[in-house]
């Protein structure tokens, strides 16, 4: 059994009325999901083998993926609360007896178990999160850097499995979870190996509209300019970019726990550190593995799971889009994300057309003309990325990457625009219903008051670093004001091409660097979901901070929490680090105004104070690898920590100060 599975098992997206667990093999097989509590071998909850075709997905010869489904089979039709629960997948044979999975023998279990563990909290009390996670993101000869995400199974590790009051409920991995854009030799050369092993054929990819390409036939290391020139991609490190789906698929394999032991294809030649980084990522996602399979796990994407600087700008859109190979690439991003990452975090956000596109357009090497405009279609105007999460605070993941609001082609996006408001509102209200019947159950006392939104950068960035970013746009949009440079701008209908570029290079895409479309956000919170104070997860950014603040609106204000962790395994290079180091130590507030808009519903003024870390006067900012978990007392946020290599940094929460009057600034 022990070669059976090529992925998985994640734990995947669980509330009262259902337990999912991912996994892929590369056969086709039919498994049944056991959910049990306790020592009691009778189940609580099981998956309807009658409905696995709706449950698996051919993606290829050798590539199945599966997102098993379990109902509760109890009298009240609900899996218990605050209870230590466990799942049992066995392998289903028509005419035989089905047969157990031995996930100890996996090493996919804590202490004496014989099964994945999970429980289902009333009120969340810790949760894990993280984002940022490049495989050979330690390459700085720090020996203190590693993988951090393999602390979330240490963390998990450390408690008996029935301290339910201490073990993390659930892990949010909150954008980058793979680099598709940045990949180093040795595993790019392993994933070629693989590409056709699971896919059974080669792809061939769009080079124009008229021309195609085998991509296996460029060698290592020569993607770059098929990816800036021909793809019209921006990133600065492009040179093995993926580009088949089954380049993402392997990919997803690999860093998602490596099951089958793939070996890195490691040469003397390769870089010392570069070695080195790559051999402790390797050995530590055994660990990785078994976290993700005792824990439930919901994911977003950011721009590195398709490629950086996904969406910047207007222009940025339009050039990859018109492109046949970049709208080809974006495309088989957004499918292997489905497969691997979407699908889990809420099965019925798919329509069956993407659904079935995907699986129609993999299943041979030459699709129809017609077939190759659907994939491309479906998957790039889906906008059910997004979604929530109903436990006790909500959580809301906000895909911030599809539903941007361009603001001419060169300038900084609004990261939402008015139709993913509404969504947000739509959603915001669905919690709202279902918490009052939670309530009328006797479940719960009242409506959360701390709900909680993913927004893949942080919506209160650090301004000391956000400041710089606005300097260089402020400095190149007064030279592109002057006559010299408009006139010609103009002339060739290239307004704002010198600020686009500046955009890109200084990487401008926080929620401040489009003022219009932050107030917009910050407003549909505090008046049209009337929000008086949340909490921000955020990543991105590759270094951590601990923020309170305030956003007053028409005599209102919104009070708010912004906790960011970044990154699980993207250590900044040394110059990068040396510059956080010094402005770690910066004056502890910021404040940012809108006062002067014209339409008086459009006037805003923030107040941010930063929280230095427990035990130090002034330290606020880290770039040391971490992974964050956040605390909560009776549904408020009380404590944000850290864990890194050595001692963990703790950022204390005074939400009952922050919830009542203003934090004196």
């Amino acid at each position: 059994m022990a070669d059976l599975l090529l992925a998985g098992p994640i734990l995947r997206r669980v509330t009262t009325e259902l337990v999912c667990v991912w996994l892929a093999t590369d056969k086709e097989l039919s498994f049944k999901l056991t959910i049990l509590q306790g020592n009691d071998p009778n189940p609580i909850g099981i998956s309807d083998i009658t409905k696995i075709d709706q449950q698996r997905c051919q993606l290829g010869k050798n590539l199945f993926v599966y997102l098993l489904q379990a109902q509760p089979t109890t009298d009240n039709k609900t899996f218990p609360l605050d209870t230590l629960l466990s799942y049992r997948l066995d392998q289903a044979s028509e005419g035989s007896k089905d047969t157990a999975i031995n996930l100890k023998a996996l090493n996919l279990t804590y202490g004496k178990e014989a099964n994945p563990t999970f429980f289902i909290p009333t009120y969340l009390k810790r949760l894990l999160h993280g984002s940022c996670r490049k495989p050979h993101g330690l390459v700085t000869g720090n020996k203190d850097n590693f993988d951090a995400l393999s602390l979330g199974d240490t963390e998990i590790e450390s408690y008996p499995t029935n301290d339910l009051e201490n073990r993390p409920a659930l892990l949010l991995l909150t954008g980058d979870q793979i680099y598709a854009d940045d990949v180093a030799d040795p595993i790019f050369s392993m994933i070629r190996q693989k590409t056709v092993e699971l896919l059974g054929f080669q792809e061939m990819l769009p080079k124009n509209e008229n021309e195609k390409f085998d991509p296996s036939t460029v060698p290592i290391g020569g993607r770059e300019t098929l990816s800036k020139d021909v793809a019209g991609f921006s990133s600065t490190e492009s040179k093995n970019h993926l580009f088949t789906f089954a380049e993402f698929a392997a990919m997803y394999v690999y860093v998602f726990g490596n099951a089958r032991n793939w070996q890195l294809d490691l040469l003397a030649e390769h870089d010392a550190n570069l070695r080195a980084s790559l051999e402790e990522f390797h050995k530590t996602l055994p660990k990785v593995r078994r976290l993700l399979a005792n824990i439930p796990t919901y994911m977003i994407f950011d721009d590195h799971d398709v490629t950086d600087d996904w969406n910047i700008t207007g222009g940025w859109y339009d050039k990859v889009r018109d492109s046949a190979l970049g709208h080809r690439v974006v495309s088989n991003a957004l499918a292997a994300y489905w497969a691997f990452q979407g699908w889990g975090n809420e099965p019925d956000n798919f329509d069956y057309d993407m659904v079935r596109s995907i699986i129609d357009y993999l299943e041979t090497p030459k699709p129809s003309d017609n077939l190759e405009r659907q994939y491309d279609l479906t998957s790039w105007k889906h906008r059910g990325w997004g979604y929530s999460v109903p436990t006790n605070p909500p959580i809301i993941l906000i895909d911030s990457r599809t539903q941007r609001q361009p603001d001419g082609n060169f300038y900084p996006t609004q990261l939402l625009d008015r139709y993913a408001l509404d969504w947000l509102r739509m959603e915001w209200n669905k919690i709202k219903v279902e918490k009052e019947k939670d309530i009328a159950k006797g479940i719960i006392n009242s409506l959360p008051e701390w709900p909680i939104f993913v927004a893949t950068t942080p919506v209160m960035g650090f301004a000391p670093v956000e400041g710089l970013q606005q300097l260089g746009l402020w400095a190149v949009g007064a030279l592109e004001d002057t006559l010299v440079v408009r006139f010609p701008e103009k002339l060739f209908r290239a307004e704002g091409v010198i600020t686009g570029t500046i955009i890109n290079a200084l990487d401008v895409e926080s929620w401040l660097s489009n003022r219009d479309g932050f107030g917009n956000f910050m407003n549909c919170l505090l008046h049209r979901m009337v929000i008086n104070q949340c909490i921000f997860l955020s990543g991105d950014v590759h270094y951590s901070f601990t923020a309170h603040a305030h956003f007053n609106s028409q005599g209102e204000k919104l009070h708010c929490w912004q906790l960011t962790s970044s990154s699980l395994c993207n250590h900044p290079n040394d110059q990068q680090a040396n510059i956080i180091s010094k402005i770690a130590t910066e004056k502890g507030h910021a404040s940012h105004n809108n006062q002067w808009a014209y339409d008086k519903n459009q006037r805003w003024k923030t107040e941010i104070q930063y929280i230095t870390e427990e035990g130090t006067e002034n330290s606020r900012l880290t770039s040391q690898c971490n992974i964050g978990l956040v605390e909560f007392s009776e549904g408020k946020p009380v404590k944000h920590t850290l864990l890194k290599k050595g001692d963990p940094i703790v950022f204390l929460l005074n939400s009952d100060e922050v919830g009542i009057a203003p934090v004196g600034l």
